[in-house]
């Protein structure tokens, strides 16, 4: 799959301390770089009907230094959070499996996330 330049003309990616905190520079890292590639489809190319979008794992390599491996273990725990989905439908010649950043509750966990711990004086 080609991609634009201007996706990645001088961009960097916002890699929050506090998710790092709660779950690792993979998650972190992973959630950032599909965030930014969702918002940049959604400005430019647009989404499938449903709202999922096509990333390779090789891109997301090429952008993070991640392994396929870890990245799939990263998408595990952002499944489980609830911030990212994975279509059950694969589509495509080969089948090709399709993503989705759920914006809003990747919001409020970095918010609760950035709460001050109560102290229990």
């Amino acid at each position: 799959m080609e991609y634009n330049k201007e996706e990645s003309k001088g961009s960097f990616y916002k890699v929050y301390e506090v998710m790092g905190d709660y779950f690792g520079s993979d998650v972190s890292n992973v959630i950032s770089v599909m965030l930014k590639h969702q918002e940049y489809l959604m400005k430019y190319k647009g989404l499938d009907r449903d709202g999922y979008f096509y990333m390779e794992h090789k891109m997301i390599t090429k952008k993070t230094g991640i392994s396929e491996h870890r990245q799939k273990i990263a998408m595990k725990v952002l499944v489980k959070w609830g911030i990212l989905e994975i279509s059950t439908k694969k589509k495509g010649t080969p089948p090709k499996t399709f993503y989705k950043v759920n914006e809003d509750r990747y919001v409020k966990l970095l918010i609760e996330f950035n709460k001050p711990e109560e102290s229990s004086e």
